[in-house]
């Protein structure tokens, strides 16, 4: 228990710092690519979008500021979360 004590903050930290919100894939140096691709925040987060926003329909109507997404799944696809 205490090796897992000692290694989850770095994991944590490597999760946070390369979870593609905050170092884009493209960015992140070629040796680190596959931290993204495991990244338990990551995944998470996507999962929750996903669930809250595919097969939603927003009312647009009024005045509003900027592009307005009318359907979840444009919402989804503006952050790179698209289902398709």
């Amino acid at each position: 228990s205490d090796v897992a004590l000692a290694i989850f903050p770095a994991v944590l930290v490597l999760n946070i710092i390369f979870d593609g919100k905050n170092i884009s894939e493209e960015n992140t140096p070629r040796l680190l690519r596959w931290i993204p691709k495991i990244g338990l925040i990551r995944w998470g987060f996507e999962g929750l979008c996903v669930n809250e926003f595919d097969q939603l329909t927003f009312d647009t109507k009024g005045p509003r500021r900027g592009p307005v997404a009318k359907f979840g799944s444009e919402a989804l696809d503006r952050f790179g979360l698209g289902t398709n």
